[in-house]
C-alpha cells in the first residue's frame, strides 16, 4: 500500500546532510525521525537549530550493513539543559 504522501524536507536537514555529504535516501528512517525530533523539540522550546549546532550535537553511526546511517548524540552532550 502507497500513502502517496510528500512532504517538504526542511532546509536544515538538507544543510546537514550536505555537510555530512550523505543523501537523505542513505539516512535510516529512524535517523530521519530523530533529526525531525529535534527540531520539532527545538521549536517548541523557543530555539531555532541549526546545521551547525546539529553538525556539533551528532555523529553519524552506519546502522546494520544495508549502507545505511544513523545519529546518536556526541560523547557528554545534551539536546537541551535536562533532555540527553
Amino acid at each position: 500500500m502507497r500513502a502517496r504522501l510528500w512532504f517538504p524536507i526542511p532546509s536544515v536537514i538538507v544543510e546537514f546532510l550536505n555537510r555530512l555529504e550523505v543523501s537523505i535516501s542513505q539516512i535510516s528512517s529512524r535517523g530521519i525521525k530523530h533529526l525531525v525530533g529535534l527540531l520539532v523539540l527545538g521549536y517548541e522550546r523557543g530555539i531555532e537549530l541549526t546545521a551547525e549546532y546539529l553538525e556539533a550535537f551528532l555523529t553519524l553511526s552506519r546502522v546494520g550493513t544495508d549502507r545505511l546511517y544513523g545519529f546518536r548524540p556526541r560523547t557528554f552532550m545534551e539536546v537541551l539543559k535536562g533532555f540527553s
